[in-house]
């Protein structure tokens, strides 16, 4: 369960989730928040998704990174596990070298009003797994963050996971990222790196805490 170190995180957060609550509920209710809200649905995974800009601001996922890096940093027992090309390692972590490696998610921003109009939203009800699901996906290729996908729990509205897709180009590589964060426990990252006339590298980093 996330704890809000924030009063405004949370006051965010509650605004954001009730009102994809009740555009949830319009796709079996019609009533008058058919006329204050933008376009949304609730569908099966098998369903079409709901698409569109909305008015309101987009789920603050940085902040919700940066709640999650002080937990961390409170709860202890960080610890990292390295795979790269077969070769396994595995390290404790200080709060420095932590924040460090967040830093993949934590330097994500979408919901302010300029990285707003670079991502289009959809979001749907999953019955499989009972969360609201809620996808950002940018609209340029040419942008490293492609996809955000945000998992909520339909009982109790928390953030249950985050999953993010990158892709890049540095001076001598392309890179491939899949990111995931599970709430209170853990985050990886899986990497490929390709080099024009090199073998594919591969690399995942596991950090977990909260562990005692």
């Amino acid at each position: 369960m996330i704890i809000f170190n924030s009063p405004k995180l949370k006051e965010i957060f509650c605004i954001y989730i009730y009102r994809m609550k009740y555009c949830f509920r319009t796709a079996v209710m019609v009533t008058i928040l058919l006329a204050l809200l933008s376009s949304c649905g609730t569908k099966d995974r098998t369903g079409d998704k709901s698409t569109g800009k909305d008015t309101l601001k987009f789920y603050p996922v940085e902040a919700y990174f940066s709640e999650q890096v002080k937990m961390a940093d409170s709860a202890g027992g960080m610890y990292k596990l390295s795979v790269s090309n077969g070769k396994n390692d595995s390290v404790t972590l200080s709060p420095e070298a932590f924040a460090e490696l967040a830093k993949n998610f934590t330097d994500i921003s979408i919901s302010d009003s300029v990285n707003m109009k670079q991502y289009t939203e959809s979001s749907f009800l999953d019955l499989g797994t009972n969360s609201y699901t809620f996808d950002y996906t940018g609209n340029e290729q040419t942008m490293p963050v492609k996809t955000i996908t945000i998992l909520a729990d339909t009982a109790t509205m928390q953030v249950k996971r985050v999953f993010i897709n990158k892709a890049f180009i540095t001076s001598d590589s392309t890179i491939e990222e899949k990111l995931g964060w599970k709430t209170d426990t853990s985050f990886y990252i899986n990497r490929i790196i390709s080099k024009p006339g090199k073998p594919v590298r591969t690399e995942l980093i596991t950090v977990a805490w909260n562990t005692k």
